[in-house]
């Protein structure tokens, strides 16, 4: 199948999707607003999320359910999308896109037992009630303990990397856990990325591989600064999937031993220009997410990259709909509550 025969209708889909995303006037209105209540009316109002939050009463704002409606639209916008896909193309976007907020319940859940609470409580949250990846989320659940919330994931994915943590120490196996988590999905994504027809499969490794590289800067940055992680710690953490910073480059970052060696490595790549006026933990999260939005741009290719883009610009703002809303209610001034933001205002 050519690529206009297999991208035509599912581009269209994006392209009447990407239409209903806030313009730059939008973002300069809620961040002149005086409360949250303003913000949610706004968008019921006057944008395109006035279906989304329909059922939301403005008056009675309350920030879980607001965060719920936006996430719970972004997997609507998904599963649409998934209807216009086939094959290879189809199961990059079902893993790139699901299979991730899967990952996100799975924390939920762990964490949740970790705390020794019921996490049968969070399961209205879930966004989708499908499992992409053989996971029974009723029976998960149930689980009272890290060995049982494991023993319920066998036959997915996720057992064989969870299964020889269960007896590490409870102050690390959380975040052992957790990792473990992102690097079994990233597997699963990379396993059907390596699949895709050649002209694809390039552009995914480049743009999966770069959100990859910029994911294992921050992870490593914390890990010194924060964490005090051993070298080898980090390496067997550091994600294995990136497009420039991998094998001995990526091993050289991960046993800098201090955040300022951290710095001195990072001079020779790629990414330099990102960080060489320096870094603070507030902001680098953010300067890693606009360079990710700045390198998601499509000129209207018949292949995957309007697919790809259009869930990242979706996911971004809903991060920055959530930062507007954070930073009005504390009341930061226009300028400072706009630093805070991926989207450049």
């Amino acid at each position: 199948m050519s690529s206009v025969q297999k991208y035509a209708a599912v581009n269209a889909k994006v392209r009447a999707l990407k239409s209903r995303l806030l313009k730059d006037e939008d973002y300069r209105n809620m961040l002149a607003m005086e409360n949250e209540v303003e913000i949610v009316r706004y968008l019921k109002e006057h944008t395109g999320y006035s279906q989304v939050l329909k059922d939301i009463d403005p008056d009675s704002y309350n920030r879980q359910d607001f965060e719920f409606c936006l996430r719970k639209a972004i997997i609507d916008d998904y599963d649409k999308i998934l209807h216009f896909l086939t094959g290879e193309s189809k199961h990059v976007f079902r893993a790139l896109a699901m299979v991730r907020y899967e990952v996100e319940d799975l924390k939920l859940i762990l964490r949740s037992i970790s705390r020794g609470e019921d996490p049968g409580q969070i399961a209205e949250r879930f966004l989708h009630k499908e499992s992409f990846t053989g996971i029974n989320r009723e029976e998960l659940v149930k689980a009272r303990s890290i060995e049982d919330f494991v023993e319920q994931l066998k036959g997915t994915i996720f057992y064989r990397p969870l299964k020889t943590l269960t007896q590490e120490d409870m102050e690390k196996r959380q975040f052992h856990m957790e990792m473990n988590m992102d690097n079994a999905y990233f597997k699963l994504l990379f396993k059907h990325i390596e699949k895709l027809d050649p002209e694809d499969r390039e552009l995914m490794l480049m743009q999966v591989g770069t959100n990859v590289d910029l994911q294992n800067i921050h992870f490593i940055y914390r890990a010194l600064a924060f964490y005090k992680l051993t070298g080898v710690e980090i390496f067997n953490y550091a994600l294995p999937f990136g497009y420039y910073l991998k094998g001995k480059t990526l091993k050289r970052i991960c046993f800098s031993e201090t955040p300022e060696n951290f710095m001195t490595e990072m001079r020779s790549t790629h990414y330099w220009p990102l960080l060489e006026r320096g870094i603070s933990d507030i902001f680098m999260e953010r300067a890693m997410s606009q360079a990710l939005y700045d390198n998601y741009q499509t000129s209207g290719s018949m292949n995957i990259t309007q697919i790809i883009e259009y869930y990242h610009r979706i996911e971004f703002e809903m991060r920055d709909i959530i930062s507007i809303t954070e930073a009005v209610g504390y009341g930061l001034e226009y300028n400072d509550a706009r630093k805070y933001l991926i989207r450049r205002i």
